[in-house]
């Protein structure tokens, strides 16, 4: 859809710049790791948008049933910020084109009745589940309307900041430096790209052409101004942005005239040393690469980035683009599966697994480290089980504990087996204590016991 949208309002070597951009950005890339709705959001709005462009370029019904299937899918996401954002887009096309009659088009009734068909099943969902049963429990409160959930709820909740919390709430620049590493290798050239395609507009007094369109800009400006005005906010809610923002990167690269060629090259090398210097920390200081495999892919690579630094430097582009890969290849194959093994759930489930102990002989011990990884790679909830019913108990039990639940077991004269242990760190954080492997050593260790 980013390739579609670009190549039409565009070019086509922008919409295929602007694609490579996107797929190389570090938040799209985490996004495919650390999987949120977001990413569905993402793909539901550029859809929408290409969609509608196509709608009111040509008029046709298909494009028109598309745009309001991607609105809808966009909607049952995560809200009305996947009908918002296109609607923004749309309006500032429109205003871009000066053809101010396509607002009054008697079809949209048609997008309309076609986008209410397409959500219908998820609000019955939701209907059933929440409105039908007002005695649920949800946040400590009750009588909850799934579909007064889903039409404001969704999203003007975490707007304001009620019910979600105030992550971020004090930091207007939040997503301005949040977009420093979520964009990279282009996170510099993106700014640039912005405040060039503004300046452009403004000094042609708002003609500058199709083929520099304004409602890309001007999206990205009202959006970022929007969730800067956010009482809750988290890196990923940037994601819906990217699209935009690689087409906004692409277009100015390949539209900018040659004073600036220099300039971009040196911001994409000092980008690109960034990023290889990160790969050399994180894959050879931090987690060492062991597996042949990844040592000798990383070792092409740099001869590959060595090659067109020497030979083709003026090639930013792909020393771009090979740096990144490198960066990516390792974290792929060799820093996130060795950084998931600092997550004690992961190995102990694993250890469930390996030697066949029933589930249902699994517990937690109460009122002591549990673990969601835990459940999550065992298949199921695991339940607890209290010192005196272990006490009474003629059954062998398996306990996943941590230290203070080691340390009560052992005061109750319990006596039981360690059947594995692994380091426990918060992974989803990433500070110095996982980093280095120093202190990595010291750190909090979980139990997988066998009490007889």
């Amino acid at each position: 859809s980013t390739y579609r949208l670009g190549a039409r309002i565009y070019s086509k070597r922008v919409g295929a710049l602007g694609s490579l951009i996107l797929a190389t950005a570090y938040g799209f890339f985490l996004a495919n790791n650390d999987v949120r709705m977001d990413a569905l959001l993402t793909g539901a709005i550029i859809f929408s948008v290409w969609q509608l462009v196509i709608f009111m370029d040509e008029k046709k019904y298909a494009a028109l049933l598309l745009s309001a299937l991607g609105l809808a899918m966009g909607f049952a996401t995560k809200g009305l910020i996947g009908v918002a954002m296109p609607a923004i887009a749309s309006f500032f096309y429109v205003a871009q084109r000066g053809d101010w009659k396509d607002l009054r088009d008697p079809r949209w009734l048609l997008l309309l009745f076609a986008f209410s068909l397409f959500v219908a099943p998820v609000f019955y969902c939701f209907y059933v589940q929440f409105d039908l049963h007002p005695e649920k429990i949800i946040r400590g409160t009750t009588g909850n309307s799934g579909i007064a959930f889903l039409l404001f709820g969704q999203s003007l909740q975490r707007y304001g900041g009620s019910g979600w919390g105030s992550s971020g709430n004090g930091d207007p620049f939040f997503y301005l430096h949040t977009l420093l590493w979520a964009f990279l290798p282009w996170s510099l050239l993106v700014f640039i790209a912005i405040w060039q395609a503004i300046k452009n507009h403004v000094r042609s007094k708002f003609t500058y052409g199709l083929r520099n369109p304004l409602f890309i800009p001007a999206t990205i400006l009202i959006m970022l101004i929007l969730l800067s005005g956010s009482h809750f906010k988290l890196p990923h809610y940037l994601d819906i942005l990217f699209p935009f923002l690689a087409l906004c990167t692409a277009g100015f690269i390949v539209s900018t005239k040659s004073k600036w060629k220099k300039k971009i090259a040196v911001i994409q090398y000092v980008t690109s040393s960034i990023v290889i210097i990160l790969a050399l920390i994180l894959n050879f200081w931090s987690f060492p690469l062991s597996q042949p495999h990844t040592l000798l892919v990383s070792i092409l690579l740099m001869m590959l980035l060595m090659f067109f630094i020497v030979f083709h430097r003026k090639q930013y582009l792909t020393i771009t683009l090979i740096s990144t890969a490198l960066l990516y290849y390792n974290l792929n194959f060799n820093f996130f599966p060795k950084l998931l093994q600092l997550q004690a759930g992961n190995v102990l489930a694993a250890e469930i697994r390996n030697e066949r102990i029933p589930e249902d002989q699994v517990r937690y011990l109460e009122g002591y480290e549990t673990s969601n990884s835990f459940d999550f790679h065992v298949g199921k909830i695991i339940p607890g089980i209290s010192i005196p019913f272990l006490k009474q108990s003629n059954k062998p039990w398996t306990i996943y504990t941590g230290p203070s639940g080691y340390e009560a077991l052992a005061s109750e004269g319990i006596r039981f087996q360690v059947l594995q242990s692994a380091v426990s760190l918060k992974v989803s954080v990433i500070d110095l204590s996982i980093l280095d492997p120093a202190k990595r050593k010291n750190e909090p260790r979980h139990y997988l016991l066998r009490v007889n």
